[in-house]
């Protein structure tokens, strides 16, 4: 009876000393101006549509590498703040700790031209706050909580545009050469250009009416991107060469590009901004026709130079390039 009353008081002592588990690990934002600590953190991605919001909730592993990534944001000025509409990039963060809930809203990962930051809101007790970040947390957070956005295609895994090809590929925007691969280093053909846009029209809800087809030399009625490079000369996207051709698998140049997309976004009801963008270092590389167009490209984000601040107006812009404008758009 005694060694059973030792072995019980014994197994007692051993619970009573035993950490509390019921007590959340509490972690804290080391935000400059007013650090805030949570205790649960939820994350909502939005796929298609805000009605199919997926909820996650972050292990304290995950916890401990978000908060770390948050840490790189540093806080701006509420007059920075950019409106936007949830897509299949936002994620929004709920926060729960002892100074109350709180809420961070990555709603853009296109980095601003004039900065190259991204910008991030955080809401707590109908206070808003901003801040940026030269570091893409959208991705890096749906990469740490297993939601990362990725193509099927078997030469896109690892590559810096296959999230954009993820999207490109959800919405058949471009046209397949291969099922199983994108070739997204390759040239943008002319024919792939005017048939990705044709799509992208059509679910943008433009008018794809078409009024006098032109002929070209090298183009018949069989072709499957007909109907689409019609269209596209129809509303002054591209034209053919004075030899009479559309030369369609002809890669396209950036300054090209820079000055269809000018045509394109002004279709799509863009206001066009007029201020003086700053200049690259290539300048006068870029041909007086496609001068304004880049610039404005650069403006709206559609199009930027290296890190050089070259823009490298005659070299090819590619698939994967290509991909990631036209998620954009």
């Amino acid at each position: 009876m005694k060694k059973f009353s030792f072995v019980f008081c014994l197994i007692l002592f051993l619970v009573a000393c035993r950490p509390s588990t019921s007590q959340a690990e509490a972690y804290t934002l080391d935000f400059q101006k007013a650090p805030y600590s949570f205790e649960n953190l939820s994350i909502y991605t939005y796929d298609d549509q805000v009605e199919k919001t997926l909820l996650h909730k972050a292990s304290p592993q995950e916890k401990k590498q978000i908060t770390y990534l948050l840490s790189f944001l540093k806080e701006v000025g509420p007059e920075e703040a950019l409106a936007s509409t949830p897509d299949e990039e936002t994620l929004l963060l709920e926060f729960t700790g002892k100074d109350g809930p709180a809420q961070l809203f990555l709603y853009d990962d296109k980095p601003l031209l004039e900065d190259n930051l991204y910008h991030y809101t955080f809401y707590k007790d109908k206070e808003t706050r901003v801040f940026t970040s030269d570091k893409d947390l959208i991705a890096f957070i749906r990469r740490v909580i297993g939601k990362e956005i990725r193509s099927s295609y078997s030469d896109c895994q690892g590559h810096w545009a296959n999230k954009y090809i993820a999207q490109v590929e959800k919405k058949a925007l471009m046209p397949e050469k291969d099922s199983s691969q994108f070739f997204p280093n390759r040239p943008l053909s002319r024919v792939d250009l005017v048939q990705s846009l044709y799509n992208h029209a059509k679910i943008s809800g433009l008018d794809l009416e078409i009024n006098s087809p032109k002929k070209f030399t090298d183009v018949s009625s069989e072709d499957s991107y007909k109907e689409a490079l019609d269209w596209a000369v129809c509303h002054n996207l591209v034209a053919g060469y004075p030899d009479g051709a559309f030369h369609g698998q002809d890669p396209i140049s950036r300054e090209e590009l820079a000055q269809i997309l000018y045509q394109y976004t002004d279709l799509l009801g863009n206001l066009h901004q007029d201020k003086k963008a700053k200049a690259y270092q290539d300048e006068n590389d870029i041909s007086p026709w496609a001068r304004k167009a880049v610039h404005v490209m650069r403006l709206e984000g559609y199009m930027v130079g290296d890190l050089n601040n070259f823009f490298h107006p005659q070299a090819p812009i590619s698939r994967g390039e290509w991909a990631k404008i036209l998620a954009d758009l």
